[in-house]
């Protein structure tokens, strides 16, 4: 057949090829064939093409950049069935010897595979198990592919959300940086969901996962400059962990020097937020910048004006607007809402936000005040922040409102309060909180085990409500009035849950907080900076008895006590009409320092149930007070309460054993102890020892009864004195030692009958002498004029007791 020839425009044109197709060629005159796969690998192989240009267009990616966003979606396929391997995405591909394919794992990530495995050992094929790479292998997406620059300066919000809602799995952000921003649009795209919009106003975030559930979103860095912004919402979320880190705009409207206020303040000096309120709503949901309420510096209605950087440059009658948002609209890092379940904040860095690092269970409204949630559904449940760092926020490292099984571990937060804040200068530190609740009912079984707290400016660790509480084995450090608060008071918002709650081996030490009995310029604020090592209160408000047995377990603290007035460790109580007592209280095993330079300070290292008073009687309170032990560098008031060892009212049971006090040779002549004497309380007092004290010349019946070793040292040429005691009905022991004038040893049994009654000497190494004149009654000791300097000491203890409960 002779050969036909056919011009090339005139073949039918081709759409797709096979291996075994030709091209024709003409190559040194010559007409060739050429397998069309040949020329395709050439062609593609970037490391063959000397043309950079011709490389990158092979792959679609124009620029270095985008060549670089492209690799990071490829795939890994360094793994085999045989080696085994350690699959974390679903880029992972693993490759199956026997059935020469290729897989991916479409459950759980991580997946371990063990060496010399299959699939079919490992979890099988199918759904949530092993799937074959084919032609149904679901495209792997990135943030790129929806126009996301990720260089920290292109707003990349509308892309990011984007992805966001178009991604299935887990929600990779490549580690890059994101500068994101408020998205109104978020409303229209869940139009049902109340956090993000209702009652008009719109109270979207910058970015939203909106009933997501078992993903991750991680690698990737989120900036938010704009004042008053959410960084990321979670909203009805379920099994959700995220691993990223989250600047905020790291900068505040200025502090009001005198009262140390800034935009949380008061009516009086500041802008008008007082009482905790924010006088606004989240994500700038509403325009302050007209309002006027209050005044600064002490100056009626003027306020700071600032540019566009933040930096005060003179004053303005109105609030105006700070860092492109506005004044009293309140943002958080991540904000944990509506209906999330199983959340885990895991090894975040959160810093520079106005409200908090971490939100959870705020409902979004507009308010004068932040609120919860008061749908149990909507209630936040299992939430874990775990080995974050959060730095640099104003109110709060985390800002509880609302939630169930809440936990906080190994977690860095520090510098937490208004960076400009001054602890001379300032009347109040407040806010600056470590980890805060509010005042709410909805919020039980919390754990903070083994965080750092350092440099929280207001409290380090706070509860106004939380139901049960562990609280363990964290640093407080240079805390300011409060290391760790529990306590809901009386007064507040009813429907509180009183607490049961666990204070255990937590090391804390205040800063060195100065004189605030008094303030001149802002009476109100007189005695804000009274300072607390560890301070717990029964239950406010409660409308029930939520528990059986509430107790309160406060074992093996240290508290540095660095303030001028203040107490090492308390709980406080009151009428049983208003609060909620702990019955079960164990304080035991604790070390307070009371350490400020300042002279006639007024500290306290222990003082239970603070605030009640003889009428209080507590019919079910025990307290065990055991095996504590003060040291005091202060010069004390010697006018001021006892200053190491205080219990008020009048519970059942006291059993304190074993705790010291050691005075550092301090001249103290105030009392070491305070109590209620009352027949109705059962006192076991046993082996309290005073340490290294200088010359007492009389003592306290409170001294004389919890002490073994109350010791007085009279003066040459004293007169007889009387210390007046309490000895109620029953038998009392009274031992007495002493040198001088009334050198010698003394026993005495003396069985009162509350108003009188008989003593008998058992033992004694003297008949006559000075230790002769010491008298008992059931109303005080005495002890008898003496000529030479001599010191005694005396302990009373009751040994049988009549208990006058009804």
């Amino acid at each position: 057949m002779a050969e036909q020839k056919v011009k090339l425009t005139d073949l039918p044109a081709a759409t797709d090829t096979v291996d075994t197709a030709q091209l024709l060629i003409n190559q040194n005159s010559t007409d060739q064939k050429l397998p069309v796969t040949h020329f395709l690998r050439a062609k593609n192989n970037l490391s063959d093409i000397t043309d950079a240009e011709q490389a990158r267009a092979n792959i679609n990616a124009p620029s270095v950049d985008e060549v670089n966003n492209k690799l990071t979606g490829y795939i890994n396929g360094s793994y085999t069935f045989n080696a085994g391997a350690n699959i974390s995405s679903r880029k992972d591909y693993i490759w199956d010897e026997e059935s020469k394919s290729w897989y991916y794992w479409t459950g759980d990530l991580p997946k371990d595979v063990p060496a010399a495995s299959s699939p079919e050992s490992t979890g099988g094929i199918g759904k949530e198990k092993w799937a074959l790479i084919g032609a149904t292998q679901p495209p792997i997406k990135t943030p790129f592919d929806f126009g996301a620059k990720g260089d920290g300066v292109t707003d990349d919000t509308l892309a990011l959300q984007a992805y966001i809602d178009g991604v299935d799995g887990d929600i990779d952000l490549y580690g890059k940086t994101y500068l994101v921003s408020k998205n109104p649009a978020l409303a229209t795209t869940y139009p049902t969901e109340p956090d993000l919009a209702n009652n008009g106003y719109n109270f979207c975030p910058c970015l939203a996962l909106v009933g997501k559930s078992n993903v991750r979103i991680f690698n990737g860095k989120l900036v938010v400059k704009v004042h008053g912004m959410d960084a990321l919402a979670l909203i009805n979320c379920q099994n959700v962990t995220v691993t990223l880190e989250i600047q905020g705009p790291n900068k505040f409207p200025a502090i009001d020097a005198g009262s140390g206020y800034a935009e949380k303040g008061d009516v009086g000096f500041g802008y008008g937020t007082s009482a905790g309120k924010v006088l606004a709503g989240p994500n700038n949901s509403i325009d302050t910048s007209t309002a006027n309420i209050g005044n600064y510096n002490l100056v009626s209605g003027s306020f700071p004006d600032y540019d566009d950087n933040g930096n005060v440059i003179g004053t303005r009658s109105n609030w105006g607007k700070f860092l492109g948002g506005y004044i009293g609209s309140w943002s958080c890092g991540i904000k944990i809402q509506r209906a999330s379940k199983s959340i885990v904040v895991n090894t975040c860095k959160i810093s520079g936000f106005n409200f908090a690092g971490v939100g959870i269970g705020i409902r979004n409204i507009a308010s004068t005040d932040v609120s919860d949630y008061n749908v149990e559904s909507d209630v936040p449940d299992g939430v874990l922040v775990v080995n974050c760092t959060i730095s640099k926020c104003y109110t709060a490292g985390i800002d509880v409102l609302s939630g169930y099984n809440i936990g906080y571990f190994n977690n860095f937060i520090h510098d937490i309060g208004h960076p400009d804040g001054d602890d001379i200068a300032n009347a109040s530190y407040d806010p600056g909180y470590g980890c805060t609740v509010g005042r709410n009912r909805r919020v039980r079984n919390i754990t903070v085990d083994g965080n750092y707290f350092n440099n929280c400016r207001r409290k380090s660790i706070d509860f106004h409500g939380g139901g049960q509480l562990i609280i363990t084995n964290n640093f407080c450090l240079e805390t300011g009035i409060v290391g760790i608060y529990a306590k809901c008071g009386s007064g507040w918002r009813p429907n509180y849950e009183p607490f049961n709650i666990t204070i255990e081996n937590n090391y804390i030490r205040t800063r060195n907080i100065p004189d605030s009995t008094t303030n001149a310029n802002y009476p109100s604020l007189a005695g804000a900076k009274y300072t607390r090592g560890i301070d717990v209160g029964g239950g406010g408000e409660a409308t029930g008895e939520t528990y059986p047995y509430p107790y309160l377990k406060v074992l093996s603290n240290y508290v540095e006590l660095k303030s001028f007035d203040g107490v090492g460790i308390s709980n406080s109580a009151g009428p049983l009409t208003t609060f909620y007592i702990f019955n079960d209280i164990n304080v035991s095993n604790n070390t307070v320092v009371l350490k400020n330079d300042v002279v006639d300070c007024k500290a306290t290292a222990f003082g239970i149930n603070a605030g009640a008073t003889t009428k209080d009687y507590y019919r079910d309170q025990q307290i065990k007070f055991n095996f504590n032990s003060v040291k005091s560098f202060n010069t004390m008031n010697l006018n001021y309460r006892a200053n190491s060892f205080q219990i008020n009212g009048v519970p059942h049971t006291i059993v304190a054993h074993g705790n010291s006090c050691d005075l550092n040779a301090s001249n103290q002549s105030s009392s070491m102890s305070l109590f209620v004497f009352d027949e109705r309380v059962n006192y076991s007092f046993k082996g309290n020892k005073m340490i290294n004290y200088a010359n007492r010349e009389t003592a306290t019946g409170y001294d004389i009864m919890f002490f073994d070793n109350t010791q007085i040292r009279r003066p040459a040429n004293s007169e007889a004195i009387s210390i007046p005691m309490s000895m109620f009905r029953g038998v009392w022991e009274v031992g007495i030692a002493g040198s001088g004038d009334y050198f010698g040893a003394r026993q005495i049994n003396f069985a009162s009958s509350g108003t009188s009654g008989t003593g008998v000497d058992v033992v004694g190494s003297q008949t006559t002498g000075g230790i002769t004149s010491i008298g008992v009654n059931a109303t005080a000791i005495t002890l008898g004029s003496v000529t030479n300097a001599s010191t005694v000491v005396i302990t009373a203890k009751p040994i049988v007791q009549f208990n006058s409960i009804a």
